[in-house]
C-alpha cells in the first residue's frame, strides 16, 4: 500500500517535508518528494527532489503509533539513522508540506483579520443602528463574535492539520500494512509539548516587487481611511440637514437652514382623545385662547381625516430625503445626500432612474441659483409595490435639487387615487415600519394612515417612543389624523385677516363628545413629504373655537368657525385645523 505523508519535526524525529511510503516484499520503499534531513548540527539538509530509497526490513528498527501519527525508525548505509513522524496520511494528492503550511498561514490571517473586522464594524455599528445599545454592549457583542469566529478558525485548523478522518483511517490502514514486515508497533498517544504564542510569519506570500508591495499597502490604507470616515461622520445629524422650500411643481428643492437662534420648539402635545389599547395616557390636550366663534348644521360623515400630509395627491414613486450635509472640500462647498423612491402604487416599477442637480447660491442679497454639477441615479428594477430603493450621491455645490423619477426613460406621472384602490398592499407597506431608515417608517407610517389601516396608530406610537426633534411636527400631524375626532373636507374662505374655516368634525368613539374644541392654525409654508425629518413649517399663529352642543357617537357634524388672524407680518401660506376634547378650566 502506498501512501503520502507529512514528515513533520519533533524531538524524535530527523526528518522533515513531504515523503510517499509504500510496502512491498523487497522492503520500505522511500520516495523523498521535497523533503530534508536535520543534521547533527541542526542544519537542514535537502534531499533530491522525488529521490526514491529501498529499505530493507532488516533496517527498520521500530515503528509505532503516537495517536494518528506514525513513527519510523530506520538505517540508510549512506546517512545513518533517519527518525520519521508522519502525518496527514493522503492516497497521493498534490499538495506538498510547503504548501499546506501556507494553506495554515492565509486561514490563520483570514480568521484574525476577519475577526478584528466584523467584531469592529460590530462594536462601532450597533449603538448606531439602535439608540437602545450602548457603546459597552456594542463592545462585548463584538468581542463575543471575535472569539466565537477565533474558535471556529482554530477548529477549523485542526481539521485541516489533522487530515481529517480519511488521514486517520488510511494511517490505520497502512499500520496494519506495516504489521506484515515489522510485527508489534505498539499504539501510544501522541503527546503534544505546548508551545509559545507565535505571530504568522508573512514572507511566505508577501508579493516580492516593489511594485506589488507598494499596491498591498496602498489598498490596506484606503480601506482603513475609508473605515475611520464612517466611524467619524455622522450621517444623522440633524444640524447638517437641508430643509424644503417652495420651488417649482414637479421637483424637490433643498437648502440649508439658517442656525437656530433659540431651542427649538418641543412637540406639541398630542390630543387626549388620540389614544390607542395598552399604550400610556396621553397629555391633556392644547389649550389655545378662544378667539373665534362657531356654528354647526346637519350631519356628516368622514371616511378619513383632512390633513396637509396627504393635501396634495400621492405620487406613484415618492423621492424622500434620507440625509444630507455640507462640507467644504479643498475650499469649495459640497453637498452629500442620501435618498430613496418608494413605490406607492400596486404596479411594479423598471428601469428606475432620477437625478439630483446640485447648484451655487450667489452671495446676499442675491438669491439667484447657478447649477453647477448633476448625479444621475439608477435601478434596474423591478421595484415592488411597496418597496424602496435608496442612493447616495455627493457633488459640489450648496442646495440640491431633486429631479420627478422616471421609468423607462419616460415621466413617472399619475397618483394614488383618494380612495387607495390602485395604492400598494398595505401588508407591503407595513413592511415599511422595519426599514432602517427612520424617514422611510415614517412614510410608511403616512401611507397606512392615508389608507385607514389600522396598524397606522400603534405605528406611529412605537415611532414617537424614540422621538427625535426633527420628526416632532411630522408625528404630531399623523396622530392628529389619527385622533378619535377626525376633521374632514376642510376649506378656509376670505383673503384678509377675517377667515371662515369650513369643515366635518366626526366622532369615531361610541360615546358622545363634549365639548369639543376646534382649533385653526396658520403656517408660513406648505407641507411636503419629500424630506419627512426636515425643518417643518412654522406655525404664525393658533386660533380656537368651541363648537355648541355635542357630537353623537359614530356620527359628525358641519362646522363653520370663523377666526380673526390680524397681526401677522404676511399671508399665511397654508392652514390646517383639528379637533379635540376641550380642557376643563
Amino acid at each position: 500500500m502506498r501512501v503520502r505523508a507529512f514528515a513533520i519535526a519533533s524531538p524524535h524525529s530527523n526528518t522533515v517535508g513531504t515523503v510517499e511510503v509504500e510496502c512491498t516484499a523487497e522492503g520500505l520503499v522511500l520516495t523523498y518528494i521535497d523533503a530534508a534531513r536535520i543534521g547533527d548540527e541542526g542544519v537542514p539538509i535537502a534531499f533530491e527532489r522525488w529521490q526514491q530509497v529501498l529499505i530493507n526490513w532488516s533496517f527498520v528498527h521500530r515503528a509505532r503509533l503516537l495517536g494518528a501519527a506514525l513513527s519510523i525508525e530506520f538505517e540508510l548505509p549512506s546517512m545513518g539513522i533517519q527518525r520519521c513522524l508522519l502525518v496527514h496520511f493522503s492516497s497521493g494528492h498534490d499538495v506538498t508540506l510547503q504548501e499546506f503550511q501556507q494553506k495554515r498561514l492565509l486561514l490563520r490571517l483570514w480568521t484574525l483579520g476577519t475577526s478584528i473586522v466584523l467584531a469592529s464594524a460590530i462594536a462601532l455599528s450597533a449603538p448606531r443602528l439602535s439608540p437602545t445599545i450602548g457603546p459597552l454592549m456594542g463592545l462585548l457583542a463584538g468581542v463575543t463574535f471575535a472569539v466565537i469566529l477565533v474558535a471556529i478558525g482554530a477548529r477549523a485548523e485542526r481539521f485541516l492539520s489533522d487530515g481529517g478522518r480519511r488521514s486517520k483511517v488510511l494511517g490505520e490502514l497502512f499500520a496494519n500494512d506495516l504489521l506484515a514486515f515489522v510485527p508489534n508497533i505498539p499504539h501510544e498517544p501522541l503527546q503534544v509539548s505546548a508551545k509559545p504564542f507565535a505571530w504568522p510569519r508573512f514572507d511566505g506570500i508577501l508579493p516580492r516587487t516593489t511594485l506589488a508591495i507598494s499596491l498591498t499597502l496602498a489598498g490596506a490604507l484606503l480601506a482603513a481611511l475609508i473605515m475611520f470616515r464612517w466611524i467619524v461622520v455622522a450621517h444623522d445629524d440633524d444640524s447638517d440637514r437641508l430643509v424644503q422650500q417652495p420651488t417649482d411643481p414637479g421637483r424637490v428643492a433643498l437648502v440649508r437652514p439658517p442656525q437656530p437662534a433659540a431651542t427649538p420648539k418641543a412637540l406639541p402635545p398630542p390630543p387626549a382623545t388620540a389614544s390607542i389599547e395598552s399604550s400610556p395616557p396621553m397629555t391633556p390636550p392644547i389649550a389655545v385662547p378662544n378667539a373665534g366663534t362657531a356654528r354647526t348644521s346637519g350631519p356628516c360623515q368622514c371616511q378619513r381625516a383632512d390633513s396637509l400630509l396627504w393635501s396634495q395627491p400621492l405620487p406613484r414613486v415618492s423621492l424622500i430625503v434620507l440625509s444630507s450635509r455640507r462640507y467644504k472640500r479643498h475650499e469649495h462647498e459640497h453637498v452629500e445626500v442620501e435618498f430613496a423612491a418608494i413605490n406607492n402604487s400596486d404596479k411594479d416599477v423598471s428601469e428606475l432612474t432620477s437625478m439630483a442637480e446640485f447648484f451655487q447660491q450667489d452671495p446676499p442679497p442675491s438669491s439667484k441659483l447657478v447649477s453647477v454639477s448633476t448625479r444621475a441615479v439608477y435601478f434596474q428594477g423591478p421595484l415592488h409595490p411597496g418597496e424602496a430603493i435608496k442612493w447616495h450621491v455627493d457633488a459640489e455645490g450648496s442646495t440640491f435639487r431633486l429631479h420627478p423619477p422616471a421609468e423607462n426613460g419616460a415621466p413617472i406621472t399619475g397618483s394614488i387615487d383618494d380612495t387607495g384602490s390602485n395604492a400598494a398592499p398595505t401588508n407591503a407597506i407595513a413592511k415599511l415600519l422595519k426599514a432602517h431608515n427612520r424617514p422611510v417608517r415614517l412614510h410608511g407610517a403616512m401611507l397606512l394612515a392615508f389608507l385607514r389601516d389600522p396598524r397606522a396608530k400603534e405605528a406611529t406610537v412605537e415611532l414617537g417612543d424614540s422621538l427625535r426633534e426633527s420628526e416632532s411636527s411630522y408625528l404630531r400631524r399623523l396622530l392628529e389624523a389619527l385622533s378619535e375626532l377626525r376633521m374632514c373636507q376642510v376649506q378656509v374662505a376670505g383673503s384678509s385677516s377675517q377667515r371662515r374655516v369650513l369643515a366635518c368634525v366626526f366622532n369615531t368613539t361610541d360615546t358622545p363628545r363634549t365639548p369639543v374644541e376646534v382649533i385653526v392654525r396658520a403656517l408660513d409654508a406648505t407641507v411636503s413629504t419629500a424630506d419627512p425629518v426636515g425643518a417643518p413649517p412654522q406655525i404664525m399663529a393658533e386660533k380656537s373655537a368651541i363648537l355648541p352642543g355635542s357630537i353623537p357617537a359614530k356620527s359628525g357634524v358641519f362646522s363653520q368657525i370663523d377666526v380673526d388672524f390680524s397681526g401677522l407680518d404676511r399671508p399665511p401660506a397654508a392652514f390646517e385645523a383639528m379637533a379635540q376634547v376641550a380642557a376643563a378650566h
